[in-house]
C-alpha cells in the first residue's frame, strides 16, 4: 500500500490500494448494516429527537409557570 500528503493542501490524503482488496472492502462496507439494523437506528434516532423536544418543551412550561 502506498499513501501519499499533500501539505500544501492539508486535507488530502491518498492511498494506493489494489483493486481486489479495495472491492472486498467496498463490498463489506455497502453491507454493514441490515434493514433491521438501520430501522432500529432510525426508530431510536427519531425517539430520542422526540424526547429531547418534549424535554424542551416542558422545561420552557416550567420556567413560564414558575
Amino acid at each position: 500500500m502506498d499513501t501519499r500528503a499533500l501539505p500544501e493542501a492539508g486535507q488530502n490524503l491518498y492511498v494506493r490500494v489494489d483493486a481486489i482488496v479495495f472491492a472486498q472492502y467496498a463490498k463489506k462496507s455497502t453491507d454493514s448494516l441490515s434493514k433491521k439494523e438501520k430501522l432500529a437506528v432510525s426508530l431510536v434516532s427519531v425517539l430520542a429527537l422526540f424526547l429531547l423536544v418534549f424535554l424542551v418543551y416542558w422545561l420552557v412550561r416550567r420556567k413560564r409557570k414558575g
